[in-house]
């Protein structure tokens, strides 16, 4: 198995197996640009260059082509990813020629992939460019008209907070990133004794009074760590199922912080949800191979079954329906996962018999 630019062992619970699987390899190979989990497993570890390191392109989630600038050197022994690959290739008999960026992407890519034929190098020298190009002439499409998944509604895994960790380690860097939009509005919190009443008026309504002492016990362990915000959040999401403001202004009392930051973490990021989640969680991967596999299908009908959209649960509360961008299952798209078992292979004909086979006994009593 050779592994690039990905943790495979923070992939549970999308794939339960997987700690075993990298276990029983014969042969791993991993080629990243920092330390991680999946390290640990490897047998041969290649160091690459950060994309700091490298010259070439690079496509963002919104379709975005933009250019990318060497600005320092690789340090010890990294290497860019295309002389690993092109000295691998040699190696096993190739006879690949060294190549820059600008040449892998003039007779490789353009050529391969046609959505991105018409992007040249000049074009995107000042500024990138959204594809596919309507025609040779346009310097790109400048907003959506489509409102469905993948292209307006990213979906993110439960281990992407690691980037943001990453972010919380540079000061005033966070800070300068947009906010996304997300569901709720952000109310100012009244006073301490206030802010205690509506949170246990919510404990109240969950059913879930007793939740509150774990709830404090996670807060004092954090209370006085940098960055203890997010680890925070996903428990207390864990204990709740969501997050709503009088959770949010509870945390921020107890962590001795700003609400309007606590809001701002929430609404950040497309984990976290301020609105109630389903017993069973759904997520129907969107990733490129799964998409074009036929995962808008399944998604399409799934929120036919279930009458919800992308971020919602039904009524009784029993389904939460959620994209990701990858599971890491590219082999088995198209892929959806309900809690954390992963069908592979879905076809459309078969969701309605997957989550029905899930679905709580009160709930198909009343059903029926």
């Amino acid at each position: 198995l050779y592994c690039v630019g990905e943790n495979l062992a923070i992939a549970r619970p999308a794939i339960p197996d997987i700690t075993k699987a990298l276990e029983d390899v014969d042969f791993l190979v991993v080629q990243d640009i920092l330390q991680n989990e999946t390290i640990q497993y490897a047998d041969v570890v290649l160091p690459a260059a950060a994309w700091a390191e490298e010259n070439g392109t690079y496509t963002n989630c919104e379709r975005r082509v933009s250019r990318i600038r060497r600005a320092v050197p690789s340090p010890g022994e990294a290497k860019r990813e295309i002389r690993i690959f092109t000295r691998l290739a040699n190696r096993l008999g190739c006879n690949w020629p060294i190549a820059s960026g600008q040449e892998i992407w003039d007779n490789e890519i353009r050529g391969l992939v046609p959505q991105l034929a018409e992007i040249t190098y000049e074009k995107i020298e000042h500024g990138g460019i959204l594809r596919p190009l309507v025609d040779p002439a346009s310097l790109g499409i400048t907003s959506f008209s489509d409102t469905r998944s993948p292209l307006r509604r990213p979906g993110w895994t439960s281990f992407n907070y690691h980037h943001r960790t990453l972010l919380e380690k540079c000061e005033g860097l966070l800070e300068s990133i947009p906010r996304t939009s997300m569901v709720g509005t952000y109310e100012p919190p009244g006073d301490p004794e206030e802010v205690r009443a509506k949170f246990m008026q919510l404990l109240e309504e969950e059913e879930k009074t007793e939740a509150k002492a774990k709830i404090d016990e996670i807060m004092i362990a954090y209370r006085s760590r940098r960055g203890g915000l997010i680890p925070v959040l996903q428990q207390v999401q864990g204990i709740l199922g969501y997050l709503p403001i009088p959770a949010q202004h509870y945390i921020a009392l107890g962590l001795g912080i700003p609400s309007s930051n606590v809001f701002g973490v929430v609404s950040f990021y497309s984990f976290f949800t301020m609105v109630p989640r389903g017993r069973h969680i759904i997520r129907v991967c969107l990733g490129t191979a799964c998409f074009v596999k036929g995962s808008g299908k399944v998604l399409e009908t799934l929120s036919r079954h279930l009458k919800v959209e992308v971020g919602e649960t039904t009524a009784d509360r029993e389904f939460s329906l959620e994209v990701v961008r990858c599971i890491g299952a590219c082999g088995l798209a198209p892929v959806m996962v309900v809690d954390e078992d992963t069908h592979g292979e879905v076809e459309p004909s078969r969701v309605v018999e997957i989550v029905e086979s899930v679905r709580g006994p009160i709930a198909s009593i009343e059903e029926s």
